[in-house]
This record gives C-alpha cells, sequence and structure tokens, in this order.
C-alpha cells in the first residue's frame, strides 16, 4: 500500500521511464536494456517497468549499494560505472558481443560514450536529459565498417551533431531541449509534450 507522499512522487518517475522505454524505445518483451543510473529515481523506476515488459535489464549505476537496489527492484546484471569506466565491454561480454536492444541514458559525460558503445545493430538509445556538467570524450565513427552504418546509425550521428563541441571534449553543457530530442531509430527534432 502507497501512502499519499510515494503515490503522489511515484508519477513523475514511473511517467518518465514508461514514456522513454516503451514510447519512444519500443521496449519489447525478451528484448535486453541498459539502465544507466539505476540507483536513481528515474532510473530504479526503469528498472521496474523494464522488468514489467519482460525484458533482461542490465543496470548501471555509481554505488554498490546503488546496484543492490537494483537488483532488489529486479535487475539481471550490475554494473559499476565508477569502479568500471569503460564498462561497454561488459556489456558486450554479458550480451555475447551483441549489445543491448535498448539503452535508456541520463548520465552524460563518460557514461553517455560508453552507451554509444554498448547498443547492437539496430538497437536504440533514448535519453531523458543529459548531465550539464562533464567531459563528453569524442566518440570515433568507422565510415566504412563491416557491417556499413544503417539508417540509425546515420541519424545518430545528425542527432548528435548538435552537440559537437561537447564530443569534441569541450566542457560544458548540451543543451536539454536536443538531448531531449535524441534517440537512435526515427528522428523527428524536438522536445515531445
Amino acid at each position: 500500500q502507497l501512502g499519499f507522499e510515494e503515490a503522489a512522487a511515484s508519477q513523475i518517475a514511473f511517467g518518465t521511464a514508461w514514456h522513454v522505454l516503451m514510447n519512444r524505445g519500443q521496449l519489447q518483451a525478451g528484448q535486453t536494456v541498459l539502465i544507466q543510473a539505476a540507483g536513481s529515481g528515474i532510473g530504479s523506476a526503469a528498472v521496474q517497468v523494464a522488468k514489467f515488459a519482460g525484458a533482461t535489464v542490465l543496470a548501471t549505476a555509481s554505488t554498490d549499494a546503488k546496484l543492490a537496489r537494483a537488483q532488489a527492484l529486479g535487475a539481471d546484471h550490475l554494473i559499476n560505472y565508477s569502479q568500471q569506466p569503460a564498462f561497454s565491454a561488459q556489456v558486450m561480454a554479458l550480451t555475447d558481443g551483441q549489445g543491448v536492444d535498448l539503452v535508456m541514458e541520463h548520465v552524460g559525460g563518460h557514461v553517455f560514450t560508453e552507451s554509444l558503445a554498448s547498443f547492437k545493430v539496430d538497437g536504440k538509445m533514448v535519453t531523458v536529459t543529459v548531465a550539464v556538467t562533464g567531459t563528453f570524450e569524442k566518440y570515433e565513427v568507422d565510415l566504412f565498417s563491416d557491417p556499413p552504418l544503417g539508417k540509425n546509425d546515420i541519424v545518430a550521428l545528425l542527432s548528435l551533431g548538435v552537440t559537437t563541441q561537447a564530443l569534441a571534449g569541450q566542457e560544458g553543457a548540451v543543451g536539454s531541449a536536443a538531448a531531449a530530442s535524441i534517440a537512435l531509430g526515427p528522428y523527428k527534432g524536438g522536445v515531445e509534450e
């Protein structure tokens, strides 16, 4: 039984998690999802929404205590990105080298960059927002890769073009409107209401 305060507060976290995972990310049963910052309000709600949807959940957080809570909420695999900054290698190991179907990212900085290396071919990455501080590492893309870049990859590059200074390693913010509109897959631009 939820009290009035818990019920009122849960609308933001669960409403956001549902919208990002189910509406924007089109998460389906049997898929794998990487939930960043699973110890946050939205992150912990996302773990529960993803499990409800029938997904396998890989959860990240900055402390082991936060990861323990994510596991109690249903996370299948745990990654401490403070202890393992290059966590995309662990994501690939946990998914037999395939990557995840969907990444929910809302941390920014190196976590954003590592998230780009964590999803499978034709996977998706959805953002709630990107942290307003931190440094984005330059993300190298091989235009002549095997397999070649697909439509989603090109859309991602175009969408990420708004963050040129941040991705080039400059300190600073990524505009929340631009960050909220970044999603791999069909790009419609703007911020959804």
